[in-house]
Parts: structure tokens; sequence; C-alpha cells
């Protein structure tokens, strides 16, 4: 992989770090302070910035440049984090103001979501399609990694040492921005024309509708969503299931031990079980699969996925939800890195901000789903939810198919045409 590769993975871990050190324990804070329901709304308000901060930062990083946007995103994250701590620094004038942590909160939330689609296709401009599977892996496997850390460090001084989080926070922040800024050598260069006394406003829509009009891409981001609703099934159902059908059981291993276990502590073992072996496994798998096509080892992921997460919803002794949740995680590490490689050829090189932007409502589309499984689920029951999410992933792999169909039929096309 190139240097800038390999900074851009380094500085990725640092900022997921960073947010799993602080997003999960937001609302305990907010709520200490403002109460549960404007809490809510402060999440919310998260949220909703970071999504449209998102669509404007595809635009920028294909008009403005990769790097510009990136360092822009960077210098507010060190800016607010500073003001952070200052305003939660018992020396400081604003000590405890949850409302100018709120708000420089929400500034990093703006700022993570303008540098997103820009950081990403970073990663792309950089890499070739020969790499681009590995690149991925070894990402997804950082990616993991920095939440475990981040999630663990973050719960560990949350509670009795905030001042030295927030501290954390901004230090890590400025390494970032000091990395991205001397390391990182970006060598795209704008080639969207913007029209002189057109407003950004119709820019940004035309963008949107070019990216919109590639029906190829289109159905590769159906896929997505169609496998992150069953994804995003383990909090938003699973949980929920496993809470208050599962009695106290005692699991027992190999070696004649055995641990108690009830619903929402089994729940928590199986999340331990997945993020465990990708952290573990994520390289090693990498190097296992980097001979298997593409394809093949997309769809396998997705059905084995959509099997693990099946059993999860209708199993109930113990070692079955375990062995399900290592069925999953073996589909999430083939599935995973080969269709962000994959994605990669769907993309217009020239716009690829965008297409990453639009890539991204692919999560705010999927939670939409996953909520209204939730309010189906007393009809569709634990069996009907399994045969649901068996039919997502076969799904997922259809419309793959048929982007995969319509971009060699479109690029067949082209090349009559030349």
């Amino acid at each position: 992989m190139s240097p800038v590769v390999r900074v851009r993975i380094l500085t990725s871990f640092l900022g997921r770090m960073s947010s799993s050190m602080i997003y999960p324990f937001l609302a305990i804070y907010y709520a200490k302070y403002v109460g549960v329901q404007i809490a809510g709304a402060f999440l919310m308000m998260h949220v909703a910035t970071s999504f449209g901060a998102s669509l404007f930062g595809g635009h920028l990083a294909d008009t403005w440049g990769r790097k510009r946007v990136l360092l822009a995103g960077d210098s507010v994250k060190v800016l607010a984090f500073l003001g952070i701590v200052m305003a939660n620094a018992p020396w400081g004038r604003w000590e405890g103001s949850v409302w100018i942590t709120f708000v420089l909160l929400l500034a990093v939330s703006v700022a993570g979501g303008l540098s997103a689609p820009a950081a990403e296709a970073i990663l792309i401009d950089a890499s070739t399609p020969e790499s681009r599977k590995s690149m991925y892996a070894i990402n997804y496997w950082a990616t993991n990694l920095s939440i475990m850390l981040g999630a663990t460090i973050g719960a560990w001084l949350f509670a009795d040492n905030f001042l030295l989080l927030l501290t954390g926070l901004f230090l890590m922040s400025l390494v970032t921005f000091l990395m991205d800024k001397y390391l990182i050598q970006d060598e795209f260069r704008p080639k969207i024309e913007v029209i002189a006394g057109e407003s950004k406003l119709r820019q940004l829509i035309a963008s949107y509708r070019s990216a919109s009009r590639n029906a190829p891409f289109m159905w590769f981001t159906a896929a997505g969503v169609s496998i992150l609703i069953v994804e995003f099934q383990r909090n938003d159902y699973l949980s929920i299931r496993l809470a208050q059908d599962l009695a106290i059981q005692n699991l027992t291993f190999w070696n004649g031990r055995s641990i108690e276990l009830n619903g929402v502590k089994l729940f928590g073992f199986i999340t331990f079980v997945n993020t465990f072996l990708i952290v573990l496994l994520g390289i090693p798998f990498s190097h296992l699969i980097r001979n298997v096509p593409v394809k093949l080892a997309m769809y396998i992921g997705f059905l084995l996925f959509g099997l693990g997460y099946a059993l999860l919803a209708y199993a109930s002794a113990p070692l079955i939800l375990v062995a399900a949740a290592v069925i999953l995680t073996i589909g999430e590490l083939l599935y995973e890195p080969t269709r962000q490689a994959a994605m990669a050829d769907f993309i217009d090189d020239e716009r690829r901000g965008i297409y990453l932007a639009v890539n991204g409502m692919v999560f705010q589309a999927a939670r939409w789903f996953s909520a209204g499984l939730v309010i189906f689920s007393p009809w569709l029951g634990n069996i009907g939810l399994g045969v649901t999410y068996l039919l997502l992933a076969f799904l997922a792999v259809f419309l793959s198919s048929v982007a995969f169909h319509r971009r060699l039929t479109r690029v067949a096309h082209t090349l009559t045409e030349g």
C-alpha cells in the first residue's frame, strides 16, 4: 500500500477511537445535566448535522479538493476539543457548561461529516484495484480495534476522569491534524467545472443528480442497504429479544467449566465474540481470501451473515447463539472488505466525493428500515424475522449481481460507442 493509504488508515483509527471514547457516553452526560428528553434531542441533532454536513462534504471534496476539505474538518475538531477542555476544566470560567460542550461537540459532528467523503475518496485515489481488497480488510480490522479500544478507555475514564478523557481527545485530534497536513500527499486536482453565478445549492443538486443516474451504482447501493438492515437488527431487535426471551442459563465450555448468563449478558458476550474475532482474524483472513474472486467472497459472506442472524433470531441455546456469532463474523469478514473494494469500481473517478456521500446515506436508510422491522416484530415472530434476515441476504446477492451485470453492459456500451 502507498504511504498515503497507511497514513489515512492510522489517522482514521485515531478518529474512530476518539469517537468511541466519547459518543457512546454522551446520552449519560447530557441526561445528567439537562434531562433525558433534551438529551435525546441533542443526540438526534448530532446525527442530523453530521448527515447534512456529509452531503456538502462530498461536493466540496470533488470541487475544492480532498486534502483541503479534510484539513478544514481536522482544524474544526482541534479547536472544538480545545474549547470543550476549557469549558469543563476546574480553572475554566465555563466550568461544567453543558451547553457550550453541546455546541462544540455539534461542531465536531459537523466537521466529521464534512470531511468523511474526502477521507474515503483519498483512500480510493491512492490505491489500485488490485490492492483495495487488502486495504479495506486492514482498514476494517483497524476500525473494529479502534472501536473496541475507544469504548473501553471511554468507559474507564468517563465517570471519574472526564477532564483527562477530554484532554486525550484534544491531543488525538491535534496529532491527526498534523499527520494529515504533513504526511498526506494529495494528487487529486478538481476537474468538475463550477459555473460562475450558479448557486451552491443548484451545483450540489446537479452533482447528486449525476450520481443517481448511475444505475449500476444505485443497484449496488440498494444491496448495501439490504445487508445493513440485517446488521442493525443486532442492536434494534435482537438485544430486546435476548433480554426478554432468555432465562438465566449456564454456558458450559469444553473443559467442564461454566458461566451463568442471562439474555443481556449473553448479548454482550455475542457482541464481544464478534468484535474479538474480527480483530483476531481480520488480517490473516484477508490473506486467505486474497485470491478468491471478489463477487464470490462477497456473495458467500452475505449468505453466511444472514444465516448467523437468522439463528440469533430463533435459537435459545447459548452454544448455538455463540456459534451463530461465529458464522455471522465469518460472513462479515468475507463481505465487508470485498464490498468496499468492489464499490470503487462503480464510482465516477471525478465525483468520488459525491458518490461516497451517497453511499453514506446507506446507513441512514438501513437504520430506518431496521427500526420498521422492530415495529412489525410482534406479527413476524422470531421465525418470521429469521426468514426475513435470510431473504434480505439473498436480496443483497441479487441486487449486487444486477449491479455487476449492469456495469458490464454499461462498459461494453461505452467501448462500442468509442
